[in-house]
């Protein structure tokens, strides 16, 4: 492009060229010099304007190229997401922020329906409020749930307004996209947390009551209040639905009310400090235990339960207990007189103690001599109780020695059934007498059967594996079976301790 002096130049040798055009024309006269000179004068003067404007329109271009990159930056960048969309609702152009929202790679946008990213069942309310702007040319807002690839569920309010020609047709739909997930959670969480305080609150077994303050004298003292809120139990205490108290005032419902009461509410309003009070409401005839919470500056919040029956229990309580304390003195006076009698009787039964005492010596001198004849008797005992023992043993030892061993012997013979039988029979009976000896020198409890107390009997007596096989005729295998068994029921298993020795110190 030429420069400002490069267009004065050519304008020049222009207007030169012009000069001698005219010169050289002989019809042309003086005067018609001059206009064209004149005429020149303002095509230069125009160019001029030209030219100003020229650099006006540059630096207007320079400008809107400028806004251009800007809303370019705004568009793509904004927080919220923009969605531009042809007659038919498909996406035409959409900003990062849209795109994120929509859970897909930006390029495979176009060309596609926001329908087909909206959760089943939203899809039929999004076409409605797209038809609604198209239809009214009015901005219109919905709340939509749309299909996330994450764990937890998208939702985003969507601004739809419709572009229309001169005959209402729609041209394009543009829709702003706004991320609520947070602001639905909230709202649940919410709803969850005033579900649980309605619930709780109209499920108490106390009356309960929201008050806002309602009138004040000049003092400032609260001489009535509003009630904004009851609960079941309200209704049940008081008789009053909930209908007739809520937006009515305390004075309304009950004009006798006495100023303690509000007294108290206005205590709570001062100090913040939640206070429990009890006290009779005449027009109820109830006596009432109150408890009053703060909650702004202007609402408390009540609690309260029908004290009446606790209250004529204790006024009978009261009662019977003045009646008592008459009892109780007139009891005393004779009490007194029966601890003057037994202040006697104490005295006499001191001088008969004093008679026990020496009789006790004398019983003490006879104990000791008693003592001295239990000990020798224990003695005796004990040598009796030893002898017995060893005749038990030798007993067991004999049958074990002298009689197993030949039973064993016949046993292997041939024999008929019927001495099979009486051998079988002989054999049951010495076990008979065998058995309750041998056990009394195994601890007690051990649950051992009665072939692992003839081998415990057998190896207290000192007898060796290879013995015991012969004497019981069984393998010396099945005597080690025994043997681990019966170091396991005595809980001696993986311990350093002689069987032999064990089973000898129960004896």
């Amino acid at each position: 492009m030429t420069s400002r002096q490069d267009q004065s130049d050519k304008f020049e040798r222009l207007r030169g060229r012009a000069e001698e055009l005219i010169q050289k024309q002989p019809n042309v006269t003086p005067s018609s010099s001059l206009d064209i000179l004149e005429l020149i004068h303002e095509l230069k003067i125009y160019q001029a304007e030209l030219e100003i404007q020229n650099e006006e329109l540059k630096e207007a271009q320079n400008e809107i190229s400028e806004l251009h990159h800007e809303f370019e930056d705004l568009y793509e960048f904004a927080p919220c997401g923009y969605v531009t969309m042809n007659n038919n609702g498909i996406i035409k152009r959409i900003n990062l922020a849209g795109a994120n929202l929509l859970g897909k790679y930006r390029k495979l946008l176009p060309q596609s329906g926001v329908s087909q990213f909206i959760a089943t069942g939203y899809e039929d309310l999004y076409l409605a409020t797209l038809q609604k702007s198209g239809e009214t040319g009015i901005k219109q807002s919905i709340e939509l749930l749309l299909n996330s690839q994450k764990d937890q569920p998208m939702w985003v309010r969507a601004d739809i307004q419709a572009d229309r020609d001169e005959n209402g047709e729609v041209i394009q739909w543009r829709m702003v996209l706004v991320d609520i997930t947070l602001k639905k959670e909230t709202d649940a969480a919410l709803q969850n947390s005033q579900d649980k305080y309605q619930k709780l609150f109209y499920s108490m077994v106390s009356g309960a009551t929201v008050l806002e303050v309602l009138d004040r004298d000049q003092s400032g003292r609260i001489i009535d209040a509003r009630v904004l809120e009851v609960n079941t139990a309200f209704e049940r205490l008081t008789g009053i639905p909930s209908h007739q108290a809520v937006g009515r005032s305390i004075r309304q419902i009950w004009p006798e009310t006495k100023n303690f009461w509000l007294d108290k509410i206005g205590q709570v309003m001062r100090t913040r400090q939640s206070i429990t009070v009890e006290g009779f409401h005449r027009e109820l005839e109830k006596n009432f235990l109150m408890t009053v919470y703060w909650l702004d500056d202007q609402r408390v919040g009540t609690t309260f339960i029908d004290i009446s029956d606790q209250k004529k229990i204790q006024q009978t309580l009261d009662k019977a207990r003045q009646t008592l304390e008459i009892q109780v003195k007139s009891q005393m006076a004779d009490l007194r007189q029966v601890n003057t009698q037994l202040q006697k009787e104490i005295h006499a039964r001191k001088q008969t103690q004093i008679a026990l005492e020496q009789k006790a010596e004398e019983l003490e001198t006879h104990s000791i001599g008693l003592e001295e004849a239990n000990a020798a008797l224990k003695v005796l005992l004990k040598e009796v109780k030893n002898e017995r023992r060893e005749l038990e043993e030798k007993v067991v030892c004999n049958l074990d020695d002298l009689i197993r061993p030949h039973l064993s012997a016949i046993a292997s013979e041939k024999m008929s059934q019927r001495q099979r039988l009486l051998l079988d029979t002989i054999r049951r009976s010495i076990d008979d007498i065998a058995s309750p000896l041998s056990r009394r020198f195994i601890i007690d409890g051990r649950h051992l059967t009665p072939i692992e107390t003839q081998v415990a009997n057998l190896i207290r007596q000192g007898r060796t594996t290879k013995e015991i096989a012969e004497i019981m005729s069984v393998s010396k295998s099945t005597i080690d079976f025994h043997r681990l068994n019966i170091r396991h029921k005595l809980n001696l298993t993986n311990k350093k301790t002689n069987l032999q020795s064990y089973l000898r110190s129960f004896t």
